[in-house]
């Protein structure tokens, strides 16, 4: 199913299936996303579940998403990535490549390819993770992985 969740931060855009959030779009950002399915009870429980932790987490109460995702079409190479981003703390930063050692993988670059190919941005925390020599990339602009490391920061030492 197709929900549109309305934050403080603006609209979200997200799929949802009985297993949980496939695909989540920041405000504002050009998606096609198109699902015109009947929807379930249980993706119904899943997306009242994702709106009020997107709620929760633009108004500083949420530090660590638990609504189910479901990533189930990835590479286990990716999904063993993005397990390992959901336990870097709010409001901290790795680089590509410390996360790499952590999964015992010897590529910071293959790291950064997964991390780019999150579909669930946020969820799992991509923009926690920073190049050794920068900012690094990220699917909603930099411009906006900056504003959330910094909104995290903030919220932090609240």
């Amino acid at each position: 199913m197709r929900a549109e969740i309305e934050t403080s931060f603006g609209r979200y855009t997200a799929l949802i299936s009985g297993a949980g959030v496939t695909r989540l779009h920041f405000p504002g950002a050009q998606h096609v996303c198109i699902n015109d399915k009947a929807s379930s009870a249980r993706q119904e429980k899943i997306a009242r579940k994702l709106a009020e932790e997107l709620q929760a987490y633009h108004a500083g109460d949420l530090k660590r998403f638990t609504v189910a995702v479901d990533v189930s079409g990835h590479t286990a190479f990716r999904q063993r990535v993005w397990r390992e981003l959901k336990n870097i703390p709010y409001g901290n930063t790795l680089t590509y490549g410390e996360v790499a050692v952590r999964i015992s993988c010897r590529s910071a670059r293959a790291v950064g390819q997964a991390c780019g190919a999150n579909p669930v941005p946020l969820l799992v925390p991509c923009h926690r993770v920073v190049a050794a020599t920068g900012l690094g990339g990220f699917s909603g602009g930099t411009g906006l992985k900056e504003k959330l490391l910094a909104w995290e920061r903030r919220a932090n030492t609240a």
